[in-house]
């Protein structure tokens, strides 16, 4: 699947524009990866940053976890902005790094008594891929 992108990589070492859609490229790089880490501001003011497993659909981020019913971090997010970033080295060898960050809207949903987030992108900015 190609997702439509209103700015192609050249070549690059950033790649940053609003998101329409992912490239094909940065497409792959979240579908391939699960772990990542969320960066958002709680009621106390304070910045967090939290590890995290997601799942990528080709149009929303999901989170989900057994924490997150449990911790008071993540209740009544509704409408904040977050940003997930996703970053590796290319590998062991090569010590290249590459990522993609992703600001977006999120929203608290419950399936079946279990919370989980969605996230919307409505921005995003890679390197390396």
């Amino acid at each position: 699947m190609k997702m439509i992108s209103n700015k192609q990589s050249n070549g690059d070492m950033r790649h940053k524009d609003g998101v329409r859609g992912f490239t094909e490229r940065e497409f792959r790089y979240l579908m391939e990866r699960s772990l990542a880490r969320i960066a958002f501001v709680c009621e106390d003011s304070q910045p967090h940053i939290v590890p995290v497993i997601y799942e990528f659909d080709g149009r929303y981020l999901y989170l989900s976890g057994w924490n997150l019913k449990y911790s008071p971090r993540f209740q009544d997010l509704d409408a904040e902005k977050i940003t997930l970033l996703v970053d590796d080295l290319e590998s062991a060898n090569r010590l290249i790094p590459r990522g993609l960050e992703v600001t977006g809207l999120v929203e608290t949903k419950e399936k079946d008594e279990k919370l989980y987030l969605r996230i919307t992108p409505v921005g995003k900015t890679s390197w390396g891929l």
